[in-house]
């Protein structure tokens, strides 16, 4: 019995031998490319991309495109065409790119005329691409499309905080956890609500920076002796990015521009 199982075993690893690693799937292979710029799913975040991820691919949207299309046209069968793939990355670059556009000038604080301008024509040119190709409309877009363009022109949207909906995502299930005894769904609320507004105190946080401060390590002698170069790397980093940040801005005023470009030449024609 036991020589039979031990021959079976065998044959089977031989087959495997044969056969070789089973070729990877177009999802996994994507997941790999999109890696490449530090954009993967988070598992906080319900599995989903987080803001930075996003940022990371709308911004990378031309080499990300041209990567996929890559791998596509090596996984493609023959009922698919090299154009449709291309066309397809085509105008999802240009989708990307239009998001990009829309999100950062509307993220820009106490916006000015010619800035609102921009914000708008970049929400503008997003709304008909989304529809163009055919995206679902869901609320966020619909948002987008109809209610945030008058908003920002009143009263900007880029000084509009969010960061207490993520840091209640974080406090919240701590707090649920210390008072998970309770029973009574009114004192549960009180409690969790009171040790907020603890947290929130100005002579709380106060004595929480002051606690930080003096629990951290002191820097070593060369560390400090180093400052010097380091404040010099400081400003070539700063230049570069600067550098990056105009770059942007030219290539998200280019996928705007280009939009405003085929309108006009459909109606021309």
């Amino acid at each position: 019995m036991l020589r039979e199982l031990f021959c079976m075993q065998k044959k089977v690893a031989t087959c495997r031998e044969e056969r070789g690693k089973p070729e990877s799937s177009i999802s996994a292979d994507i997941e790999m490319v999109l890696e490449k710029y530090k954009a993967s799913h988070a598992a906080y975040h319900g599995g989903d991309y987080n803001g930075i991820s996003c940022q990371r691919i709308v911004g990378n949207s031309s080499d990300l495109t041209r990567e996929i299309a890559t791998v596509l046209q090596a996984k493609k069968d023959q009922t698919c065409s090299a154009d449709v793939i291309k066309e397809k990355m085509h105008q999802l670059d240009i989708t990307l790119g239009l998001l990009d556009a829309a999100f950062y000038y509307l993220n820009i604080p106490h916006p000015n005329n010619e800035e609102k301008d921009r914000a708008s024509d970049a929400v503008k040119a997003l709304s008909t691409q989304w529809r163009k190709i055919q995206l679902s409309v869901t609320l966020k877009p619909h948002a987008i499309e109809q209610h945030i363009v008058s908003c920002n022109n009143k009263y900007g949207v880029g000084d509009k905080e969010e960061l207490f909906i993520e840091l209640g995502h974080q406090v919240g299930p701590r707090v649920n956890r210390r008072y998970q005894g309770l029973k009574n769904f009114r004192k549960k609320t009180e409690a969790s609500l009171k040790v907020r507004s603890f947290d929130m105190h100005p002579l709380v946080k106060e004595q929480a920076q002051k606690v930080l401060q003096s629990t951290k390590r002191a820097r070593p002698t060369a560390a400090i002796a180093t400052n010097k170069k380091e404040k010099a790397k400081t400003v070539d980093k700063k230049n570069i990015k600067e550098e990056e940040r105009e770059l942007k801005t030219m290539k998200r005023d280019h996928y705007v521009s280009m939009h405003k470009d085929n309108n006009e030449n459909k109606k021309q024609k």
